[in-house]
């Protein structure tokens, strides 16, 4: 990352572990760092914490003001089950408080320079051969495919002429302080370290520092568009569960039936597609643009992230 301080950087939605992540990583690079959150928080040297419900207008809009940076990742846990009242506030929650930052970037007298919103990798079709790319992606129609493209619409139809705007398709982001890596460590340490279903669905994942060196590349370049913000290489389920075991010195790997997948995640209140589902996807965008992974490989990313 370059060293070179930037002003304001803006981020709504993030008490959650990404926002908290790319805080962590990427406030260094800001004099002054703003959190758009529903919780309250204290503040911590540069960061500051506003309070806001994430669809009303409010004091918070005046924080827009001359940023540097808007970055958007709210959006209810899809982590639960998919019956009608769940869905309508997984896509609600995008909806709003996309419309609300929209409506104050428009508002603002010194709109944010650049404005990045979060997407998901899962918006593209289930698929186990052909990597999916930016500009030749087959997209989906199932629901967390729909919630995707509405989304992602709804973004790109906000007339901001003086803010340049950016979606970023993310895969799994791992890092220990949350997300699917740790509830994954943990799987493996008791054992269940085998194949998920069939074990032959790709997984497009990041490493945490990958990603917040890639928004930052992304801001001080200029990036504009679609960019898919996932790592070059793209294990199969199986392949990725090997590796983790490898990692963490199991040797048991009991697999994980799909019937065994069902029950499971109806008795935590999820769905099985979050696992199941085959999500092969690549950054040609980023890769044409210079950018360089740190961890574009399975083994170095783990390796970093299960050290002592």
């Amino acid at each position: 990352m370059k060293s070179t301080k930037h002003k304001k950087l803006v981020i709504a939605g993030g008490s959650g572990f990404l926002g908290q992540t790319l805080i962590e990583l990427l406030a260094s690079a800001f004099n002054e760092t703003v959190v758009l959150s529903r919780k309250f928080h204290e503040n911590h040297g540069t960061v500051k914490y506003v309070r806001w419900d994430g669809q009303h207008a409010g004091p918070w809009m005046n924080e827009l003001e001359g940023a540097d940076l808007l970055i958007n990742l709210c959006g209810r846990s899809v982590n639960c089950r998919y019956h009608q009242k769940n869905k309508e506030e997984i896509r609600q929650s995008r909806v709003r408080s996309t419309l609300a930052l929209g409506a104050a970037v428009i508002s603002a007298e010194q709109p944010p320079t650049f404005w990045m919103n979060a997407s998901s990798a899962t918006i593209y079709e289930h698929e186990l051969n052909t990597p999916h790319e930016e500009q030749t992606g087959r997209i989906g129609n199932t629901f967390s495919e729909d919630v995707c493209k509405e989304w992602e619409q709804i973004f790109n139809e906000i007339p901001v002429p003086r803010t340049k705007k950016l979606v970023l398709r993310m895969g799994l982001v791992l890092g220990v302080k949350g997300g699917v890596f740790p509830e994954l460590v943990n799987l493996v340490r008791m054992g269940f370290g085998g194949a998920v279903g069939k074990g032959n669905q790709r997984i497009s994942w990041i490493h945490e520092k990958d990603l917040a060196a890639m928004i930052l590349q992304a801001f001080e370049n200029n990036w504009e568009g679609v960019v898919n913000c996932t790592a070059p290489t793209h294990p199969t389920n199986k392949e990725f569960m090997a590796v983790l075991r490898t990692q963490l010195n199991q040797q048991l790997s009991l697999p994980i039936y799909n019937w065994m997948l069902d029950a499971g995640a109806w008795m935590r209140g999820t769905e099985s597609e979050l696992l199941v589902k085959s999500r092969f996807v690549y950054p040609k965008y980023a890769l044409d643009h210079g950018f360089n992974f740190r961890y574009p490989k399975l083994n170095s990313a783990l390796e970093e992230l299960t050290a002592p």
